[in-house]
């Protein structure tokens, strides 16, 4: 074997490793039962481990991104759930919540991960989830993404779970569609404890 060839199978090696290990240490932000607790917040989510293929927990006092791996969305994308104060998107008396929406969800869309992607608002529409107002929004970026977030009017705050899942090569043999029933699973676990 060459030495450039063993160069790069230890690089590899060490990546795998790396990887390995930072979702390793990131499994203890879930719980036992599956859910991660927010630390500063009221509020848990299902950590979807059977819709990744490894997990890796990033998280802030008021967000969490489950992603395979450090980083590695493109392997089953990233689920992630915000949580926002009433005042943050403006709701109240006068701007009811589904109002509010209409108005917020193509603007967050856009902007929510414009570091990485250049998404395109495709639409809108008012849901229920689990009794609760909700509106879900879809944006686009054509051949790399798409861009799944439901908003759910909680008790005292908006959560916002979403998906952002890649496209692939529509002549693809993997073929992989949208996880619709994962992200609908980890959209009705988000919840506000009293």
């Amino acid at each position: 074997m060459r030495r450039e060839q063993r160069m790069r199978l230890i690089a590899m090696a060490l990546v795998v490793f790396a990887v390995a290990a930072c979702a390793a240490v990131s499994k203890f932000k879930i719980d036992n039962d599956g859910m991660y607790r927010f630390k500063s917040q009221s509020f848990v989510v299902w950590a979807p481990k059977e819709c990744l293929l490894d997990i890796a927990v990033r998280d802030t006092d008021q967000s969490v991104d489950f992603t395979t791996g450090a980083g590695y969305w493109m392997a089953s994308g990233q689920y992630s759930v915000q949580v926002f104060t009433f005042e943050q998107l403006s709701v109240d008396d006068k701007h009811p919540f589904q109002e509010r929406m209409n108005d917020v969800a193509p603007k967050y869309m856009v902007n929510d991960r414009a570091h990485a992607f250049k998404f395109v608002f495709q639409d809108g529409k008012s849901i229920e989830v689990g009794s609760r107002p909700a509106y879900q929004a879809t944006a686009v970026e054509e051949g790399k993404a798409t861009f799944v977030a439901t908003f759910v009017l909680q008790n005292s705050r908006v959560s916002v779970a979403s998906l952002v899942f890649p496209i692939e090569d529509p002549n693809s043999k993997m073929g992989r569609p949208f996880p619709w029933d994962c992200y609908s699973k980890f959209v009705a676990s988000v919840k506000e404890k009293p």
